[in-house]
């Protein structure tokens, strides 16, 4: 299973917070609601990227187990691009559920 898949399935779930990212009339401006499209296509950019490398390193990895001439320093590159990739996103998340937690202990 791609993790990459698995959060795009997540991010467009119906009820998901980018259902609820939507102008207010007469309230903020629809610059703010442009940001927070450009965020979430940032994110869903960002976890296409993790696919791609995920794809990649499988090949790697396929075409090592398979016996084929494989420089090892590209095999340990892209694992570490994986990595650090898999490492940035969970910091991102990480950081988007602690401001909606903050977000949800202000008072009203």
């Amino acid at each position: 299973m791609c993790l990459g898949h698995s959060m795009d399935k997540l991010v467009s779930l119906p009820g998901s917070a980018s259902g609820l990212l939507r102008p207010i009339e007469g309230g903020a401006s629809s610059s703010r609601f442009d940001e927070a499209s450009g965020f979430a296509a940032n994110l869903r950019d960002a976890l296409r990227e993790i696919e791609r490398s995920e794809r990649e390193v499988a090949a790697l990895s396929q075409r090592v187990a398979a016996g084929e001439p494989v420089p090892v320093e590209e095999v340990i590159l892209k694992s570490q691009e994986l990595t650090f990739l898999v490492l940035a996103a969970a910091e991102v998340r990480n950081r988007v559920i602690e401001a909606y937690h903050d977000l949800m202990r202000m008072p009203l």
